[in-house]
């Protein structure tokens, strides 16, 4: 059976787990995702050299940028009010990840080990995908999502047309191919599980693009959103811009940018994009 299979049949029973309070520590996701991060660009360094690294950098930028503006110009179609205040910081913290991508190409680039990294890429997914699935089902809530579904909807349309433009736009430029370009651009953010999802595909190289354009598409919500939101007029193409961070890491930023009111339909928006990721990234890249 192909690996998609079985990466939806533990995907949607790890939910179904966590819709009945199975739950798991957080430090646990976190070691799983640094130890596929480090396994990734361990196996990347075998064809990414030196120079190539830093060309990604700025490609991997440009593509975020590129896929930030288009998504939030998208949200005007909207025409929707809200007030601006004061946004947090960027967590420092979340820095660790990006830590851990570099760690591991240095340790690949001067330390060679042959080991089958396709398997054990395979196995770190499906224990990602078990472990991010019983979390997703414990904060679904259907109640919390019929009292503000409209404004959710019209954000998660927005981060779908926004990444449908920006997979075409940077297919002209700069990835192909086309199916390629879709599979980053759709990790809506969500670069830990985008960058291994990626490499399991097309390769170590890509997964790492993939994970660098997700985590600046993060790092440029944070920085971006409190000086986009004085223009006014798009809460949905805010949100939208967070994809699929709007659930937690950027969640307290589009709080506080647009007002308590916004708090749950970004929630909703995140989880909807969150639960599309594991499923849609795949089917892209095997099309």
């Amino acid at each position: 059976m192909p690996f998609y299979f079985y990466l939806v049949v533990v995907y949607l029973l790890a939910i179904a787990l966590g819709r009945l309070k199975v739950s798991v520590p957080d430090v646990a996701v976190k070691a799983a995702v640094i130890i596929l991060i480090i396994t990734i660009s361990y196996w990347g360094a075998e064809e990414v050299y030196m120079k190539t690294f830093f060309i990604f950098l700025v490609l991997s930028l440009i593509a975020a940028l590129v896929t930030v503006l288009l998504t939030y110009g998208l949200g005007f179609l909207w025409g929707k009010k809200f007030r601006f205040s004061k946004s947090k910081n960027i967590d420092i913290r979340e820095f660790v990840y990006l830590i851990s991508l570099i760690l591991g190409y240095f340790l690949g680039f001067f330390i060679k080990v042959s080991v089958p990294f396709d398997l054990i890429l395979e196995i770190e997914l499906l224990l990602l995908i078990f472990l991010v699935g019983i979390k997703v089902g414990n904060v679904l809530d259907l109640n919390s999502f019929l009292k503000a579904w409209k404004g959710a909807m019209l954000s998660v349309l927005t981060a779908i047309s926004g990444g449908i433009l920006a997979s075409f736009f940077m297919y002209m430029i700069i990835f192909k191919p086309l199916n390629l370009s879709f599979s980053i651009v759709f990790g809506f953010g969500w670069y830990t599980l985008d960058g291994p999802l990626v490499a399991k595909y097309f390769g170590p190289g890509a997964g790492i693009i993939a994970f660098l354009v997700n985590f600046f598409r993060e790092q440029l919500t944070f920085i971006l959103v409190p000086f986009l939101s004085k223009l006014g007029k798009n809460p949905e193409g805010l949100i939208a811009v967070g994809g699929a961070t709007s659930m937690d890491t950027t969640l307290g930023l589009f709080s506080e940018a647009l007002g308590p009111d916004y708090a749950l339909i970004s929630t909703i928006n995140g989880i909807i994009l969150s639960v599309m990721v594991p499923l849609i990234v795949p089917f892209f890249a095997t099309v």
